[in-house]
């Protein structure tokens, strides 16, 4: 079973970028029997936190198995990269573009 799964996290370029880096905390797997659970990413799934990512949503997908073989139900989390862009006439306005 995990704990702290994430279903979405919200990141924000950099000011009038289309970049930005993106931080979450990655979810732990617990077992009521085994303290060695393994995690990992889908092949597909490279992010990891703090790493610098184009605007966009990003689907990371963990999964969960025990000593024993036994896999917990997979934990989903979707990283969404939203673009701002400062209006130059009032720099405390923030515009989404993404």
């Amino acid at each position: 079973m995990f704990q702290g799964c994430q279903r979405t996290v919200y990141a924000y370029a950099d000011r009038n970028q289309t970049t930005g880096v993106a931080t979450w905390t990655e979810p732990i797997a617990v077992d009521n029997h085994d303290i060695n659970v393994v995690v990992q990413k889908e092949t597909s799934s490279s992010l990891s936190p703090g790493d610098r990512l184009s605007a966009g949503s990003y689907k990371i997908v963990y999964k969960a198995v025990d000593a024993a073989g036994n896999k917990a139900q997979s934990c989903e989390t979707e990283v969404v990269l939203k673009g701002m862009k400062v209006d130059r006439e009032n720099e405390s306005c923030y515009h989404f573009l993404w």
